[in-house]
C-alpha cells in the first residue's frame, strides 16, 4: 500500500467514525449492531409522534365516553372523530401523510432498490446457486452436490451462534447434521484443487460418492431448519 492510499484509507476511517458518532447522537437506527442506516418511514412516524406534534393518548381523549365499550368499532370511530376535531393538522400528519410517505417510499424506492440488488448484486442474487465449480462441463450429479454443499457451507458460516441450536433436540440434531456435512465438504474440496490433480481408485471414488449421498440425504431431512434469522 502506497503512502497516498494509506492516507486516504485513514481519512476514510476517521470520516466514518465521526459520522457514526453523529448518527449515534441523533438516534439514527441500526440493525444488529451493524452500520447506521436511514430510518424507515414508520420509524420517522414514531419519532414525530414522540417528539414533534404528538397526538394525545386514546384513553385521554375518551375519558368521558361511555356510549360503547372500549376497543369496539364504535369506540374507535369516536376516537378518530375526536382526534380530527381536536388536532386536525396533527391527525393529518400522523394518519395521512406518514402512511402515504411509507407507501411511496416502499413502492418507488425500497422495492426498486431491492429489485436492482436481486438482479445485479451477487450477494443478493438468491435465485442463483453458486456451485463453486471451475468453468467447464459438469454433469448434473456434480452440480447438485457442489451447489447444495456450497449453500450449506455458506449458511453455517453465516448463521453460527445467531440461532440457539440447543433450544430443543430437533435443532441440536439439525445443527449436528449441518456442521458434520460442512466439515466433510471442506475435506472433500481439498482433494479437488486444480493444482493438485486427483487420482482415485474405484473403491475410493465409490466411498466418496456414498459419503456424499449420506450427507445429502441427512441434509434433506433438516432442510426446514435452514433459514436466515
Amino acid at each position: 500500500m502506497t503512502a497516498r492510499s494509506l492516507a486516504v484509507t485513514q481519512l476514510s476511517r476517521r470520516a466514518k467514525s465521526r459520522l457514526a458518532k453523529v448518527a449515534r447522537a441523533v438516534g439514527m437506527p441500526r440493525d444488529d449492531d451493524g452500520p447506521f442506516r436511514l430510518p424507515y418511514a414508520w420509524e420517522v412516524g414514531d419519532w414525530l409522534h414522540a417528539y414533534i406534534l404528538p397526538l394525545p393518548s386514546h384513553d385521554a381523549v375518551m375519558q368521558d365516553y361511555t356510549a360503547h365499550p372500549r376497543m369496539t368499532v364504535e369506540w374507535w370511530d369516536e376516537v378518530t372523530r375526536r382526534l380530527k376535531k381536536l388536532h386536525p393538522y396533527r391527525y393529518w400528519l400522523h394518519h395521512v401523510l406518514m402512511p402515504w410517505f411509507s407507501y411511496v417510499g416502499t413502492r418507488y424506492f425500497k422495492d426498486t432498490y431491492w429489485k436492482i440488488q436481486h438482479r445485479f448484486n451477487p450477494k443478493h442474487r438468491y435465485h442463483m446457486i453458486n456451485t463453486g465449480l471451475p468453468p467447464g462441463y459438469a454433469d448434473p450429479d456434480m452440480r447438485l452436490l457442489w451447489g447444495i454443499m456450497n449453500m450449506v457451507e455458506e449458511y453455517v458460516d453465516y448463521v453460527g451462534d445467531k440461532v440457539d441450536w440447543n433450544a430443543d433436540p430437533s435443532h441440536a440434531y439439525a445443527w449436528k447434521v449441518q456442521t458434520e456435512a460442512v466439515e466433510w465438504w471442506k475435506r472433500y474440496k481439498e482433494q479437488f484443487k486444480e493444482d493438485q490433480p486427483l487420482v482415485l481408485s474405484h473403491d475410493e471414488e465409490t466411498r466418496l460418492n456414498e459419503e456424499a449421498d449420506d450427507h445429502l440425504a441427512h441434509l434433506m431431512r433438516v432442510r426446514r431448519f435452514m433459514w436466515y434469522p
